[in-house]
């Protein structure tokens, strides 16, 4: 399985939301040798650090951030930095929710005939994510959950995950 990244001379590159970072020796960059923000490096340090070369549990158990057993302090966080906010954004929106999956690479996903709105989306090499969305009717607002698969908790911290989230909104969130 590895990391799922590319080693080069400058470092190793990995996928974060379908954009290259460079991780090496001296620090991380993005594709235009710049710092990225704070949180993405965080990430990807941990990232490099923690995920597994060999995958110990196979793939295919979803999880919301809720049911994993760290996050419990950092659940109202993921809950108003990521589901929520799509909540918002999206409601009545749904064709440009799916165009901005769509845009990061998502595919349908397993639950896609249970949502209006259903998109698995890679994080990392090894860190999918699936975005349920339910628009608003007469009778309900508008609902979202954000699903990982459970061998997330072997690449990433909850604190991590809590910033996939939420670095997920904001990527979704661009320009609408």
């Amino acid at each position: 399985v590895g990391l799922g990244g590319k080693i080069r001379d400058t470092g190793f590159l990995i996928p974060y939301f379908n954009r290259e970072y460079t991780v090496s020796s001296t620090g991380v960059t993005n594709s235009l040798g710049t710092i990225p923000d704070f949180a993405i490096s965080v990430v990807l340090l941990k990232y490099v650090l923690m995920a597994p070369l060999v995958r110990p549990i196979p793939r295919g158990e979803w999880r919301s951030f809720r049911d994993f057993a760290d996050a419990g302090p950092l659940v109202a966080y993921f809950s108003s930095n990521a589901t929520k906010v799509l909540e918002r954004a999206f409601a009545g929106k749904v064709d440009l929710l799916e165009e901005r999956c769509r845009a990061l690479g998502a595919t349908a996903s397993p639950f896609t005939s249970s949502y209006d709105l259903s998109m698995e989306i890679q994080v990392l090499p090894n860190v999918p994510v699936v975005i349920n969305f339910n628009d608003r009717d007469a009778e309900f607002p508008p609902s979202c959950t954000i699903l990982y698969d459970r061998t997330v908790e072997f690449c990433l911290d909850m604190e991590c995950v809590a910033i996939t989230g939420a670095t997920l909104a904001g990527t979704l969130l661009k320009s609408v």
